[in-house]
């Protein structure tokens, strides 16, 4: 007889039957890297304009350097303005660079909000749509597939006071190139189309504004048009039941019919 290897008085305590269940639960399906987009846009945006003035500073120093070239003042004068030029645009850059890295933590700091959902649902990071219009960028930051349905989210990484005025979404009263609820429900429209496929009804995506950053002006958060929440309060959100349901079956073709759209 093969002899139990439990320590003492432990043997009859664990009931073989449950053994497997012990440990964490599986997660979500998740595929791409959030803030991966942000970055690169960060990177593109504040090195362009360097570029660009480096270029152009070559280029005059090469006509100073050569005969019959440029008058010393004229030549002092031009690399002044060029050395001034290069100050300025380097402070923009960095505040962009800046601005782009603040965004990538913060969709990073969703996407570990996300990853707590159980097994069951799919979260994409980073989806590319092509027919965004004015939207807010070129990909939606996280698309969530599950029983409780499609979500796009719209992630931010603001400091102030987030209100919506005329359509807009404002921070601290500022307003920003593609962050309304009209871009962002025509992502979310984008997105079904995109699912549909050769269907006639494309399912209903629902947007959704999620600020890593910030707080909300008082009446935001009761939207019905689109849904703005923080990470702490997105996962309860998500797992509440709505009228729009899906099953199993449908959770899968769609997050199929996702991944073989676009490249993660």
């Amino acid at each position: 007889m093969k002899k139990d290897s439990s320590p003492p008085g432990l043997e009859s305590d664990i009931d073989p039957s449950i053994a497997p269940s012990i440990g964490p639960s599986p997660g979500p399906a998740i595929n791409g890297r959030p803030g991966q987009s942000a970055r690169a846009w960060g990177l593109w945006h504040a090195a362009a304009p360097i570029s660009a003035l480096l270029f152009v500073a070559g280029f005059v120093l090469g006509s100073a350097l050569r005969p019959p070239g440029l008058e010393g003042t004229a030549a002092g004068v031009l690399l002044l303005a060029i050395a001034v030029g290069l100050a300025l645009v380097g402070r923009n850059a960095r505040q962009r660079l800046g601005r782009h890295q603040r965004g990538a933590a913060g969709e990073e700091k969703v996407a570990r909000a996300l990853e707590t959902l159980p097994e069951g649902w799919h979260v994409f990071h980073g989806v590319p749509l092509f027919n965004r219009g004015d939207g807010g960028g070129k990909d939606a930051d996280h698309v969530v597939i599950g029983p409780n349905g499609i979500f796009l989210v719209e992630t931010v990484n603001w400091t102030g006071r987030i209100s919506v005025e005329a359509g807009e979404i404002l921070d601290q009263g500022k307003a920003y190139p593609g962050y309304t609820l009209e871009a962002i429900q025509s992502a979310a429209e984008d997105l079904g189309e995109l699912l549909a496929g050769a269907e006639d009804n494309p399912p209903v995506v629902k947007p959704l504004f999620c600020a890593a950053g910030g707080r909300y002006a008082p009446g935001v958060t009761d939207r019905t048009d689109v849904i703005f929440r923080e990470p702490e309060t997105l996962i309860e959100t998500l797992l509440t039941p709505g009228r729009q349901t899906l099953t199993a079956a449908e959770v899968t073709r769609h997050a199929l019919t996702l991944k073989a759209n676009i490249e993660i």
